[in-house]
């Protein structure tokens, strides 16, 4: 298991073991032709870093915070993958910089548990709140420090963030 966890990502060897074992059945082509023609969902592009398709999102004026099953917004998911230019992308498209995800986290929230500190300096040059609470009571200091993100506590001690 080790070793095909060490080779998971080498493409071309992974190809090479599925021809050897007889490559795919063919009932499945259609299948995965079908996947790789979908479009992907906004939240989808925001999370992979797909500044391409994100554009293409914008340039159709679709609704940027609609949320998922979860609560979460496509802004969420690039604030988590700490994607800073579609982080930027959307905010400068007024995608909602206070959406709040079903547990009452904001952006900040995933950006200061995820340790991402430059998010969080921007986030909060945007106007967002130190202050604001999730729906457990935790405010963006209190989910660093839970992480044990030393950056992002620095950051948001610096503005004006208490324990």
């Amino acid at each position: 298991m080790e070793a095909v966890m060490k080779y998971y990502n080498d493409e071309e060897l992974m190809l090479k073991f599925s021809q050897k074992m007889g490559g795919l059945p063919q009932e499945l082509t259609p299948v995965l032709e079908k996947i790789d023609k979908a479009s992907l969902t906004l939240h989808e592009a925001a999370k992979n870093g797909d500044l391409k398709a994100v554009q293409e999102f914008l340039q159709k004026k679709k609704p940027l915070d609609a949320q998922d099953h979860k609560g979460i917004t496509a802004l969420g998911y690039a604030i988590g993958a700490n994607r800073i230019a579609i982080v930027k992308l959307l905010l400068d498209n007024r995608a909602n910089p206070f959406a709040v995800d079903a547990t009452g986290n904001s952006g900040l929230h995933y950006a200061a548990g995820y340790g991402r500190k430059e998010l969080c300096e921007y986030l909060l040059k945007v106007g967002t709140s130190v202050t604001q609470t999730n729906s457990q009571g935790q405010t963006p200091l209190a989910v660093a420090t839970q992480n044990k993100q030393a950056d992002t506590i620095a950051v948001l001690k610096a503005h004006g963030a208490q324990a």
